[in-house]
């Protein structure tokens, strides 16, 4: 879980050090401060240094593609930007502001003073996170300290957290859930635990759980059942007493062989809320999962201070069952969007259900229905935002950036389900000369993060178009995801090749790959590939890491590399056999 401990008063320290630091470098009152730095005690302290400074930490993964990350800092009119010794490589505009390297030993904060700054006020703005955008840029949603504090103190007095809880972060700093992680436990005295892993790898969370006996772990559906589906051992999350899933409906059949477990001893929550309201505005609680497996979950009731509203297109409340827009009030509603007047005006309204001066509500976009017992029931989107892996997606924004390379006319993208119903991205596009796949899949990467890119592309002549002129997205191809491969199509030539065919073919539920297609290219991610390393693991007996499928990306490639291994594997065997019988 990594080498690196801090404890809380070296956090306060330390992180009054760095408060200091930045207050001389001009961090005042809701100065935007963005912090691109990879996830440790620098992470923390970092983000606790420019609270106290008084500024608004604006958290950026270092994993994103340096053109989004720079577009970030720019948008937010940062003078200074905190990053890690990695992650500075990629601040490509850096002589437009300072940078403040801050790596794990801290060394740059030594001879400091410790003593307490000045106190911040309730209303100032705590962080920005930027999201998606329709228009082809990313957003960013402010949030005030009453906000963020209302949600910690719900979020440790609902749950119980106490100072023996262990909370386990394993989703991007960049993430709105991540945020309570990081600051609720710091509330009651609890521990932050952050596993030292450059890639998503199920082998180092479940060891990291049960070495830290982990109590809770909030992460999306998608980061946690690959923890059940691949594990060696169930008995390694025994420990866990607290499961928080959120920002995508929740599948419990992927987990029924641990429920039923006799071990299993957990409570798993349904959460919901959107980045621009403190990321939970709802929840509910499954004291006992089992009665879940085959029935909806409900999006749950409002957390405190925190009111929520299904209203009709005339913003009038609707009855008991039927379907509307859901609104959010209360201290959870975030400041806007920074410096988009205009969308925030369109998505935050005054509230004419309260009678607090300058209260306002949050349109959502989300549909749902009050049931009879307190609880709403979430219906899908009014929008063409999607969720892939809990990841919130504007499509508008892939489309935009498509439409700006010079080869593409016209471009539409949308979210399928697969056989397994998960939704993957598909690329329609329209173009007078031939295009080359990989060219736009580079293109895109360059810009946006790796779960923004289609898994499929469908070059066409022309769209289908509705009476009015629009592109008629639901005529457009039903394309099978089953026969994603772009490239010639040539079968695997050996055992190796095949059963590692096999593999892929399994978990991308695609039936037809050949030697030379790309895992990712094919839809593959990096919760599916730590489930590929896991089955390969399986399959030969063998160490394989992540990053050792990322670096042999093809199976023509990988089978080479397994080749060697297993060949290097049975020379050691037979060297230990020979010197073992001369002793």
């Amino acid at each position: 879980c990594g080498s690196h401990h801090l404890t809380y008063k070296q956090l306060h320290d330390r992180s009054n050090q760095l408060a200091h630091i930045l207050k001389d470098q001009g961090v005042k009152k809701e100065t935007l401060v963005p912090i691109c730095i990879e996830k440790g005690i620098a992470l923390l302290v970092g983000i606790l240094g420019i609270l106290k400074a008084g500024g608004v930490y604006v958290p950026i993964d270092p994993e994103y593609p340096a053109d989004r990350i720079n577009y970030m800092i720019e948008d937010s009119v940062a003078s200074l930007v905190i990053a890690g010794n990695q992650s500075k490589n990629k601040l490509t505009n850096a002589g437009s502001f300072e940078i403040l390297e801050l790596d794990e030993s801290l060394g740059v904060l030594n001879g400091q003073s410790i003593e307490n700054l000045d106190g911040v006020k309730s209303n100032q703005l705590a962080y920005v996170i930027y999201t998606s955008g329709s228009t082809g840029k990313p957003k960013g949603a402010g949030v005030f300290h009453r906000s963020i504090v209302n949600l910690l103190l719900w979020y440790v007095k609902e749950f119980s957290i106490k100072e023996q809880d262990n909370v386990i972060i394993i989703s991007s700093h960049a993430f709105d859930l991540t945020q309570k992680n990081l600051l609720g436990p710091l509330l009651v005295g609890a521990t932050v635990v952050m596993p030292d892993m450059n890639y998503y790898d199920t082998q180092i969370i479940t060891k990291c759980i049960r070495e830290k006996a982990v109590t809770i772990i909030n992460c999306a559906p998608h980061a946690f059942y690959p923890l059940v589906e691949d594990a060696i051992d169930l008995n390694d999350l025994d420990t866990l007493r607290l499961v928080i899933l959120g920002g995508e409906p929740i599948h419990l059949q992927r987990l029924e062989n641990w429920i039923w477990g006799d071990g299993y001893d957990c409570e798993i929550v349904n959460s919901y809320g959107p980045t621009e309201c403190t990321d939970i505005a709802s929840f509910y609680r499954m004291n006992n999962p089992k009665d879940y497996l085959n029935k909806l979950i409900p999006m749950g009731h409002p957390n405190d201070n925190v009111q929520l509203f299904v209203l009709d297109k005339s913003e009038h409340l609707l009855p008991i069952g039927l379907m509307g827009e859901i609104y959010i009030g209360g201290d959870g509603v975030g400041s806007g969007y920074l410096r988009d007047e205009r969308l925030t005006r369109l998505k935050f309204i005054p509230d004419p259900f309260s009678k607090e001066p300058g209260s306002r509500l949050y349109k959502t976009g989300d549909l749902g229905r009050w049931m009879p017992d307190g609880n709403i029931e979430y219906l899908g989107r009014m929008d063409d935002q999607v969720k892939i892996r809990g990841y919130r997606i504007e499509l508008g924004e892939i489309e935009n950036l498509l439409h700006q390379h010079e080869q593409i006319h016209q471009a539409v993208v949308l979210a399928k389900d697969d056989s397994d119903g998960n939704k993957r991205l598909v690329g329609y596009l329209v173009s007078e000369e031939s295009l080359d796949k990989e060219e736009i899949i580079s293109y895109l990467r360059e810009r946006v993060p790796s779960y923004m890119i289609p898994a499929l592309w469908v070059l066409m002549e022309s769209f289908p178009l509705t009476p009015n002129g629009k592109v008629d997205k639901k005529a457009l191809p039903d394309k099978d995801l089953s026969t994603l491969s772009a490239k010639d199509f040539i079968a695997p030539r050996n055992e190796i090749e095949e059963n590692i065919a096999v593999i892929w073919r399994n978990l991308l539920h695609i039936e037809r790959i050949g030697i030379y297609d790309s895992f990712f290219e094919l839809g593959g991610h990096s919760l599916l590939a730590m489930r590929v390393v896991s089955a390969i693991r399986k399959e030969f007996d063998m160490d394989l890491e992540i990053k050792d499928l990322f670096q042999y990306s093809t199976i023509n490639d990988l089978s080479k590399y397994v080749e060697i291994q297993l060949s290097v594997y049975t020379e050691e065997s037979n060297s230990s056999e020979y010197d073992l019988l001369n002793i």
